[in-house]
């Protein structure tokens, strides 16, 4: 069976770092979680799961679903432990035949109302919102969760062809890196009961 494969440079660089860390270990999930096949209007879907567990990251999680022309869609999530009040860094991708619909990239921040927080958080990730303007047209934020989670530097991106996703991955690309250069830059908060807690929420 032949499915959609246009992520698959995504899924080939998130394999690669979980695998080349030494911090981060795969959790075997059940077979009925890890795959799982189906059909929509007569075209087979097939959605994978994967995830992550170590001292770097308390969870991430990679899910891919693809059918045979109709859908593609990736989703990609990195859950910091409840010591660090870093972001949750969150990608979803969805295609639908040859067509990007929509792609967010954010490192979604917890106290975006603090002037500090924004600034070590929130503020480094505006030059590659910059570039991802230059890319890609933009996803109108009409809805709630798309003011209420997201950053204002998030990307959201839409009306790319499949084919042309190369530059888009570039960006992805960055996003994590320097999500994941802050986040192993930044001080445990193990102190602050409070703010552990808030996270915890």
């Amino acid at each position: 069976m032949q499915y959609l494969c246009y992520f698959q440079p995504f899924r080939d660089f998130i394999f690669n770092f979980m695998d080349s860390s030494a911090f981060l270990s795969p959790i075997e999930l059940p077979s009925e979680i890890h795959s799982i096949s189906s059909s929509i209007k007569g075209e087979s879907v097939r959605m994978q799961s994967y995830a992550w567990q170590g001292a770097d990251f308390r969870y991430a999680r990679l899910t891919h679903l693809s059918s045979e022309s109709r859908i593609e869609m990736l989703n990609f999530t990195v859950y910091p432990h409840y010591h660090s009040d870093s972001p949750v860094f969150a990608s979803d991708f969805v295609c639908l035949g040859h067509q990007l619909r929509i792609a967010v990239i954010d490192a979604m921040p917890i106290f975006a109302d603090e002037p500090s927080y924004q600034s070590k958080w929130i503020s480094p990730f505006a030059p590659l919102h910059k570039k991802s303007l230059a890319i890609a047209p933009q996803y109108e934020r009409k809805l709630d969760w798309s003011t209420r989670y997201l950053s204002q530097h998030a990307c959201m991106a839409t009306g790319v062809s499949a084919q042309d996703l190369a530059l888009l991955f570039g960006v992805w690309k960055e996003y994590f890196g320097l999500y994941v250069d802050l986040h192993h830059s930044s001080t445990p908060i193990l102190e602050n009961q409070s703010r552990c807690e808030r996270v915890r929420s």
